[in-house]
């Protein structure tokens, strides 16, 4: 078995309140009328939260730095990603939307 198939599943109440934290700031930067391209908040052993904003590059770039960040950083445990998406209807259009990544050591990255 693979160190990935041993990961657990599921969300721990801490990323999901880093998680929480980041998308609700994601919502309140766009309902201000602030754009931003990708946003990323990491969370260490200690519990000492990082926030980063990745805007140089183009939305792939920016997002592709991020998740370089994550990977930088040693002592992260856990991650919330935050950036602007779209997704396909069943109809083959696509609506806008706000997509959010998040890991935690030891589980499944979503």
């Amino acid at each position: 078995m693979t160190e990935k198939n041993m990961r657990r599943d599921g969300v721990s109440p801490e990323t999901d309140e880093l998680a929480s934290t980041l998308m609700g700031d994601a919502f309140d930067l766009l309902a201000s009328g602030e754009g931003f391209e990708v946003l990323l908040a990491v969370q260490d052993g200690d519990g000492t939260v990082s926030s980063y904003e990745f805007e140089d590059d183009g939305p792939e770039a920016c997002l592709e730095g991020a998740r370089d960040r994550v990977r930088e950083l040693g002592g992260a445990v856990r991650y919330a990603i935050a950036y602007e998406g779209a997704v396909e209807d069943e109809d083959g259009s696509y609506a806008d939307a706000l997509l959010l990544e998040f890991g935690e050591r030891g589980y499944r990255a979503y």
